[in-house]
């Protein structure tokens, strides 16, 4: 009898562990399941507001690999936005020191393109003075003023580039410059039309 009772309960010890393991196991693969679907939801949000602004740009795939690595899950178009611009505003200014060291050492031997290379710091700097002005607007939350500034800066790569007529042939470097430095440009002029418009996410 005893042995028995004993048998019983065992049986129903191990029943009982069963049950929490189960119980534990289900509220485990609950959490990987909420954990997953917060992760896809915050991609496919990050995803949508990608597409969105890039959708404004001429070269889309460029837009979408520059923002995909500056993106942070969960935050706001405006935090976005900053981040674009510290970026933009870092590769502005190496091409306008590109720019200036070229500018000095064809001051001797080539006049020509001496003064190509002037022209185009001048607009650079031009780009340099607009976008450290949005950059404060933006911070400020002025949103209202950042697409005409934006619109200065986005102009001044494509004026460089007309600077430089034959016989003069500009540069391979400096044409990759200023070719990535419009494709910038214009994400930032994308991000400034959606943020002017109270779209803030």
């Amino acid at each position: 009898m005893f042995v028995l009772f004993t048998f019983l309960w065992l049986s129903s010890l191990v029943c009982r562990c069963s049950s929490l393991t189960i119980t534990s196991s289900t509220l485990i693969i609950r959490d990987d399941v909420k954990a997953a679907q917060s992760s896809s939801s915050s991609s496919s949000s990050s995803s949508d507001l990608i597409q969105s602004i890039c959708s404004q740009t001429q070269n889309r795939g460029y837009c979408q690999q520059f923002l995909q690595q500056l993106y942070r899950p969960g935050e706001s178009l405006g935090d976005l936005g900053q981040s674009a611009f510290d970026s933009v505003s870092k590769l502005i200014f190496f091409t306008y020191d590109e720019i200036h060291v070229r500018e000095v050492g064809s001051s001797i031997n080539d006049p020509v393109l001496n003064k190509i290379y002037h022209k185009c710091g001048g607009q650079y700097t031009a780009a340099i003075n607009a976008l450290n002005k949005a950059k404060a607007f933006l911070k400020s939350g002025d949103y209202g003023k950042l697409p005409n500034l934006v619109s200065l800066a986005l102009n001044q790569p494509p004026l460089c580039d007309s600077n430089f007529t034959p016989p003069t042939q500009e540069p391979a470097e400096i044409k990759k410059l200023n070719n990535q430095a419009r494709d910038d440009c214009a994400i930032l002029f994308a991000i400034s039309n959606r943020l002017a418009s109270g779209k803030n996410l």
